[in-house]
C-alpha cells in the first residue's frame, strides 16, 4: 500500500501532509493582523479560506477570509482595519438603521433601543477583493429574538440579511 503525500508551500515553509492528514487537522497560518488562522484547502483553489478567532470591539469573534496560500491580502487586511477602527460609526450610521428596517417584524415592531445590549458581534467574513469592490458579511447574535443575523455587504452597503431559523 502506498501512502499519498502532498507538499504545500506557505510563506516559504514547505509542509508535508499525508492524504488522511486533511481529515485530522487544518494547516495553521500566522498572520500579522489576524493571528493564528486555520487554512482550508479545496480542489478549486478559489474556495480556499482561512478562519480563526480575533478580538473585535473587546470581544472574541470568528473571522473567515477567502484567500490563497499566501494568506489574507494587504487589501483584505486594510479593509478589516477600516471596519475595526470605524465600527462605531458603521454601527450607528449603517447597521442600526438597516436592521431597524429589515428586522421590524422579528422585533415585533420595536426599534433597536440599545444595540450593544441587544446584539453581540459573532463574526466577520471577508471575500476576495474583485475590481476594488469587497463583498463581506457581519454576523450578530440578537438576544431579543435568540437568533443570529447575518448582513451581507458590498463595500459598506448592506445588500441583504439572513436570520437563522
Amino acid at each position: 500500500m502506498h501512502l499519498f503525500f502532498y507538499y504545500i508551500l506557505i510563506n516559504n515553509n514547505i509542509l508535508q501532509m499525508g492524504f488522511f492528514d486533511i481529515f485530522k487537522k487544518k494547516l495553521k497560518f500566522n498572520d500579522d493582523i489576524f493571528g493564528e488562522l486555520g487554512y482550508t484547502i479545496f480542489k478549486d483553489p478559489l474556495k480556499n479560506f482561512y478562519d480563526g478567532t480575533i478580538i473585535f470591539n473587546l470581544q472574541e469573534i470568528g473571522i473567515n477570509i477567502d484567500a490563497d496560500e499566501n494568506g489574507p491580502t494587504i487589501e483584505q487586511k486594510d479593509f478589516y482595519i477600516k471596519i475595526r477602527d470605524n465600527y462605531n460609526s458603521i454601527k450607528n450610521d449603517i447597521i442600526i438603521p438597516y436592521l431597524n428596517k429589515e428586522l421590524i417584524d422579528w422585533l415585533d415592531g420595536n426599534l433597536i433601543q440599545d444595540f450593544d445590549k441587544e446584539f453581540s458581534v459573532d463574526g466577520i467574513a471577508i471575500s476576495r477583493i474583485k475590481l476594488q469592490q469587497i463583498e463581506w458579511s457581519f454576523t450578530f447574535y440578537c438576544k431579543k429574538i435568540d437568533h443570529y443575523v447575518t448582513i451581507d455587504f458590498k463595500d459598506l452597503n448592506p445588500q441583504c440579511n439572513t436570520v437563522d431559523g
